[in-house]
């Protein structure tokens, strides 16, 4: 399993780094729509910032 923090505050979860980009791409559009973050922002954010979890780890997803 692998997460990464969005800077709001959210915790996003995914297993697999495709996964979790995918998951990301949707979290911003769905809850930031309004701050035209860049695709590469959102891309390099996972790349940079994602790592393992434990499964059953307190986690939020959109």
């Amino acid at each position: 399993m692998r997460a990464v923090d969005c800077p709001c505050g959210l915790t996003l979860t995914g297993n697999s780094d495709e996964e979790l980009l995918r998951r990301a791409f949707e979290h911003r559009d769905q809850h930031h729509a309004d701050d035209n973050i860049p695709d590469e922002f959102v891309r390099e954010t996972v790349v940079k910032n994602a790592r393992d979890i434990t499964e059953g780890a307190t986690t939020s997803t959109p």
